[in-house]
This record gives structure tokens, sequence and C-alpha cells, in this order.
């Protein structure tokens, strides 16, 4: 549900020279060529070595290395898969994926070798200019309509979701001291939803051949919101 990063911090033990070992076997793995490290996630600690990136070549192409040493809640590889499956856009994808590995308990690492992108900033900051303005709206436009929002995400796959984040806050000791948290807690989901119809749909100026996305979400929150508050009726106030 989250990444734990503090709770690691104490239970974790790979160190710097531990990752340049995982480094040294997916140079052998992949015949990556090394050229030098542009990244290094340490966790509250220079010997506490979480996940790496390294420029170089693959396949006499211009690559990138990400080796991802901490368990991840949710592997970069199936994200980028899901982004592939449903991204519409010509103009916003992910760098291809050249190879990669899932995080695994035998290897104790993951990896994904990556195709390297250089392209510039739309805009440098701290100010645009007008005609850059102009470019990053009409990408954020092309990236909010043809890139995201699975259709086939159910009321009852959202409820399930967020009762295990209930149930994860529930065991936080300051949580039980509360006991109208369950109470506020569905208050804050379905103040959530209102927003949402009110606000987030109606905004989001979708081309009409998205019109049915729009429907989707309107049901979708529609129905969220009614099973918050059938969640409140059943709630005795003190």
């Amino acid at each position: 549900m989250n990444n734990k990063i503090t709770k690691q911090y104490f239970e974790y033990t790979n160190s710097a020279d531990h990752a340049e070992k995982i480094l040294k076997e997916i140079i052998t793995k992949t015949n990556f060529q090394l050229e030098k490290e542009i990244f290094r996630g340490q966790i509250y600690d220079k010997d506490k070595v979480g996940s790496l990136i390294y420029k170089g070549i693959s396949q006499n192409k211009p690559a990138v290395l990400k080796i991802q040493i901490l368990q991840p809640t949710i592997d970069e590889i199936d994200i980028i898969k899901k982004f592939n499956k449903q991204n519409k856009s010509t103009k916003i994808r992910l760098p291809k994926l050249y190879d990669g590995s899932k995080w695994n308990e035998k290897d104790g690492y993951g990896y994904l070798l990556l195709e390297q992108i250089d392209t510039p900033q739309i805009y440098q900051p701290p100010f645009a200019r007008q005609e850059q303005i102009k470019d990053f709206c009409a990408l954020y436009q092309e990236y909010k309509t043809k890139c995201l929002r699975n259709q086939n995400v159910t009321v009852e796959q959202i409820t399930k979701y967020l009762q295990n984040w209930f149930k994860e806050y529930n065991k936080l000791p300051i949580i039980n001291q509360d006991s109208d948290f369950k109470r506020k807690f569905d208050i804050m989901m379905a103040t959530r939803c209102i927003g949402a119809l009110l606000v987030d749909i109606p905004n989001q100026h979708y081309d009409t051949d998205r019109s049915n996305f729009i429907a989707h979400l309107t049901e979708l929150f529609r129905d969220l919101f009614e099973y918050f508050v059938n969640q409140l009726e059943t709630i005795k106030i003190n």
C-alpha cells in the first residue's frame, strides 16, 4: 500500500559494495557498456542503496540501465506494459524497453534496460516564453485525453482497494484511539467523489470521441458516492 521507506531503513542491509556486485552481474547478462552513473537512490544512508541508474550503450544504441535493489510496491515493467497498452497518443510515449527482469527474491533485484531519450525541456525555469507555455498546454491536453483513466475498473475493485487502505490505517495505534475514524474516512471519500463529479470530470474537456469515457467516470464516481453514503448510514454516532 505504500513504499514503507522508513521501515525498510532499519531492515535493509544491501550496501554500496553489494550494489556494485549486482551491476557487474547485469553487465555480464546484457552486455551493457557502462559509461557513467547518473543516479543513486539511497535510503537515508549512503551505505544503503535502493536503486541505481547508469548511462551507457546497448546494441550500439544509447541506453539507460536502472537497477532496482529495493523491492518496489508495483514493478516498473508492469507499469510500462499497462501504460503502453492503453496509450493512444502519437506524441507521448515511454522509452523503449530493450531488456529487463522484474524484482524477484532469487536475484534480490530487478532491472530495466531502456532506450535513452535526449530531448530538451519544454521550458527552463523560472519563466517560460509564451510559445513554450502553448507547447506545454498542448502536450498536457494530449496526455489527459489519450494517455490515461482504464475503463475496465469497477466500483467493486475500487472499494476493495480502499478497504485495504482502511485496514492498514486501522493497525496504527493513533488511529485506534479515534473511535470516529471510520466515519471520518467515509466522509472524506464521499467528499472526494463530489469533487470529482462537480469539478474534475466536467473540466477535462475531452473530445467528442471520448464522451463514453466521461459517462464511465461519471457513473463510477456516482456509484462510489452512493457506496460511502450507505456506509455512513450504518454508523451510529455516539
